[in-house]
């Protein structure tokens, strides 16, 4: 999934589970940051004078970094715990029983939902990020359903994609099917952008499980969104509550509006296309903008996401690091911390992430 869900979508259903409008930004927030948490410990954050040296957790990886994944230690610390989690915790009295392969509704999500609730309501910040991050990692198992978090042919290989408009008709698919050979089988990567984009109908063939999958993204974000609003709801917060029934038909009909589908020339150049999804996805986050901005009046931040916006909360300098290779990196000078460093959202994230990571990795094999 992407930010019309992580944040735009899960700030309204926040919203309407009676969250107030700041607390429910703040957990949306921290919900889409888990894909753009590019900073890992690389980065020298000085903080007290050069007397510490805080180090944030990795949630993802983003350009050429993504090759870093190509390898268990990223798998394992950041694939599975934020985006392929396992449907079961692992049983050493049964380890025959245990797969990789993710699925929606599973016990290890909703375990992990309980976890995040285990940070005491005193700690709101750390509690609101914790159950952000848990929420993103459960979206994701509906979106990522039958992919693994690690490289393995028989849980990830891809053949025959097919891609549909939301008629139904078929949109030539040839250039995705030469590009998926050439990409890992790690995760959803050889069947590309298409589990995460809302609106895409598509499926294809997997063979080393004899399935072909086939999926409506539009449908199959709206009922996880559904899961999330019982979720929240169930937490009750004191603010107003909105009845799904009420808010159900317009968060369906935005999955499933679409702004334009790319032309067959832009399709055979891979780069241009991601370049054009960024514009799609961009159109999409301004509708629910449109739709729900007034849901959020009042709230100290917009209804709007900016990725750089807690990193600038948290360090002076320049935070636009996502693209930065390991050798850009060693080449940093550190970082100084702000006086709100230790309780700025920033660190409570990292350290909600560290919690849901450590976590995961407890109950994998």
């Amino acid at each position: 999934m992407q930010t019309d869900f992580h944040f735009y979508c899960v700030a309204v259903l926040a919203r309407a589970a009676g969250f107030s409008p700041d607390d429910a930004l703040v957990l949306a927030y921290a919900s889409q940051y888990v894909d753009d948490a590019t900073e890992g410990d690389l980065i020298p954050i000085r903080v007290n004078g050069g007397e510490f040296r805080f180090d944030p957790v990795r949630t993802c990886y983003e350009g050429l970094a993504t090759l870093e994944t190509l390898g268990w230690s990223g798998e394992k610390k950041v694939f599975i715990p934020f985006h392929y989690l396992p449907p079961e915790a692992f049983d050493p009295n049964a380890p025959a029983a245990f797969t990789f392969v993710t699925r929606s509704k599973s016990r290890f999500s909703r375990a992990l939902l309980a976890r995040a609730l285990t940070e005491p309501r005193k700690n709101r910040k750390r509690r609101l990020c914790r159950i952000g991050a848990a929420l993103h990692t459960f979206a994701d198992t509906w979106a990522h359903e039958f992919f693994s978090g690690r490289m393995h042919g028989d849980e990830n290989d891809v053949s025959s994609i097919r891609v549909y408009d939301r008629a139904g008709d078929e949109i030539p698919s040839k250039a995705e099917n030469i590009v998926y050979r050439m990409l890992p089988k790690v995760g959803h990567g050889e069947a590309l952008f298409l589990p995460d984009i809302a609106y895409k109908i598509w499926e294809c063939e997997r063979g080393s499980i004899d399935m072909t999958i086939r999926k409506d993204n539009a449908d199959c974000c709206a009922d996880c969104a559904k899961e999330i609003y019982r979720f929240l709801r169930g937490l009750d917060e004191p603010g107003h509550k909105t009845p799904w029934k009420s808010i159900e038909p317009k968060i369906r009909a935005l999955f499933a509006s679409s702004w334009k589908e790319p032309s067959l020339a832009a399709r055979w150049v891979l780069p241009l296309y991601y370049r054009y999804s960024v514009e799609d996805l961009a159109e999409r986050c301004k509708n629910w903008k449109r739709e729900f901005d007034d849901w959020f009046a009042g709230a100290r931040r917009p209804y709007h996401y900016d990725k750089t916006a807690w990193r600038k909360e948290a360090l002076e300098g320049n935070v636009e690091w996502d693209d930065y290779s390991r050798k850009q990196w060693a080449k940093v000078s550190a970082f100084r911390a702000r006086d709100s460093f230790w309780d700025s959202l920033w660190v409570h994230f990292h350290r909600a992430s560290l919690q849901q990571r450590n976590f995961v990795l407890e109950n994998l094999p």
